[in-house]
């Protein structure tokens, strides 16, 4: 027997009895006939890999995630900053409607609002990515890759998020 029909030989033995998922498009092989995925045609190996294989995609998405929930937590605390000073000194609205003060003196409740929209969204996912690291090590290659990058990018969705609500808001 040649060394690939061996191997293909090897591959349907393994998934006559195991659930695996294409690495292309997720299919579940179990009970495959080929070494080749049924829906996609993708070619099937078998490999030995540790447990952190194919993590690169969620340790990115942990870093975005965690670098947006920075930014928010700073931004919060800053817009704070303006809420204990109107409270502190309660007449500073209606010195804002006399016009001897600026508004952005103010607090800017929508941006508060947006700020801690966000900063729920992403304390939400960043839960979820931590609970489902190993169903997400089971994904296809390109869901990981999608998740990633999404969380990746997390941080300059959330600052032109801010930077429209601050345009907006005025």
């Amino acid at each position: 027997m040649s060394e690939p029909e061996r191997s293909s030989s090897l591959v349907v033995a393994f998934l006559d009895d195991q659930d695996a998922s294409c690495p292309t498009c997720g299919y579940n092989l179990r009970g495959a006939a080929a070494d080749r995925c049924p829906e996609c045609a993708t070619p099937v190996h078998l490999e030995v890999a540790g447990p952190a294989a194919g993590m690169f995609w969620w340790i990115a998405a942990l870093a975005g995630l965690t670098l947006a929930m920075l930014v928010l937590t700073v931004t919060m605390l800053h817009l704070l900053g303006y809420v204990h000073d109107a409270l502190d000194r309660p007449g500073r609205a209606a010195l804002v409607r006399a016009g001897m003060v600026s508004p952005n003196e103010l607090p800017r409740w929508w941006t508060l609002l947006t700020v801690t929209g966000l900063l729920s969204a992403a304390s939400l996912a960043l839960a979820w990515l931590l609970v489902s690291r190993r169903r997400i090590g089971r994904m296809a290659r390109s869901s990981r890759m999608v998740l990633g990058l999404t969380g990746a990018l997390a941080p300059l969705l959330v600052l032109a998020v801010l930077r429209l609500v601050v345009l907006w808001s005025g």
